[in-house]
């Protein structure tokens, strides 16, 4: 049996339990025509002496795109409601779906109904979420720190179809782990997979669904006053941190500002930071003769929450590292200060013909930006 036809089982044997739950008796026969669409399975449910019917739909992992098909099913579909069933919803899907009135559930026991007729609001109980633990296998998170470069990977060399043994080599990551994370890849739509190796398909909702699940408050900052106006202040950290092999780059509006010339924003410089030796930052920022402070000051300094990752594909721009496109994007998307403003330049500039996005896409992408 394919996986598909195997969760398609699961959730038809799962679904009569989880109404049953809620003291509604409930059947599923195979999908059947409902409205313009046919959907995966169609539910019955018996409430108070007469019946709802549902149209569902069955996804093994969650992406953005599915928001965006399951709206225009709704929007377009005059026939039963529909219900969108996955494997497992984290709190932040269930809030994003359930804020758009969007029916769902999954098989730890979480149920999102709205229907005429019904309503229903549970999320899931311990017993369910236990076994629903044993019946799936561990899911990689495509955007976890090392996970990661296999995208930044692909998302450097967007038309280029790479074995595994050439991902793990570019990445420096176990070729077994390079493996795993590109069928997880696969599996969620973002790459595609084939016999001469692994590219990437669908870079909209692999940036949409990498925004939602990162923020760049995520990276430990330490804010510094430093003696030098804002045109000086990358110079000298060049020469400070090259001093002590600290590797660092530009980021958020310096380094837009540097990428797409859109923006100038002089009373904060961030910088990405990293370095083997503890003790190499300190030594560079007290050369930049650089005190602390709880104010903003005019250097933050960052420590990349992903690492080495951080600063993979970062190059020099106008004499100074800066980071590459799709992680000064992924700072940008949710920056307080005209972030999503510069993250929608840099999308149009650079991003949208290194990945052949159409207008579509482009709206697509910066529809999540705040």
């Amino acid at each position: 049996m394919n996986s598909a036809y195997e969760l398609e089982s699961q959730v038809a044997e799962a679904i009569p339990r989880l109404f049953a739950n809620r003291g509604i008796v409930a059947s599923v026969e195979p999908g059947q025509s409902s409205g313009n669409r046919r959907p995966d399975l169609l539910c019955h449910l018996a409430i108070d002496g007469h019946e709802v019917r549902l149209a569902v739909e069955i996804k093994s992992r969650w992406s953005q795109a599915i928001l965006d098909q399951i709206e225009s099913i709704s929007s377009h579909d005059r026939g039963h409601p529909w219900l969108l069933i996955l494997p497992k919803l984290s709190p932040v899907v269930r809030s994003r779906l359930r804020h758009r009135r969007i029916n769902h559930a999954d098989l730890n026991g979480v149920l999102y109904l709205n229907a005429p007729g019904i309503r229903v609001d549970v999320e899931g109980d311990a017993e369910s979420q236990v076994a629903a633990l044993n019946r799936h296998p561990r899911e990689i998170n495509p955007f976890s720190k090392k996970a990661s470069l296999v995208l930044r990977v692909l998302f450097a060399a967007p038309k280029e179809s790479m074995r595994v043994s050439e991902l793990a080599a570019r990445t420096g990551l176990a070729g077994g782990w390079a493996s795993e994370v590109s069928d997880a890849l696969v599996q969620r739509g973002y790459a595609r997979s084939s016999a001469e190796g692994v590219r990437l398909a669908d870079p909209v909702s692999a940036l949409r669904d990498w925004s939602a699940a990162y923020n760049w408050k995520k990276n430990p900052r330490r804010n510094f006053v430093v003696p030098f106006d804002y045109e000086e202040i990358a110079g000298r950290v060049m020469k400070a941190f090259s001093a002590h092999a600290v590797e660092w780059a530009l980021t958020l509006l310096a380094g837009a500002q540097r990428r797409v010339g859109h923006v100038r924003y002089s009373a904060m410089m961030h910088v990405y930071a990293r370095s083997e030796h503890s003790a190499a930052i300190g030594h560079a920022l007290k050369d930049l003769y650089a005190e602390e402070t709880a104010g903003e000051g005019g250097l933050a300094v960052l420590e990349p929450y992903y690492g080495r990752a951080a600063l993979f594909g970062s190059q020099i721009v106008n004499g100074s590292p800066v980071v590459s496109d799709v992680q000064l994007f992924l700072d940008l998307a949710h920056f307080p200060l005209r972030g999503p403003e510069a993250a929608e330049v840099l999308v149009r500039r650079r991003l949208a013909p290194a990945l052949s996005l159409g207008n579509d896409d482009v709206k697509r992408l910066l529809s999540d930006l705040a």
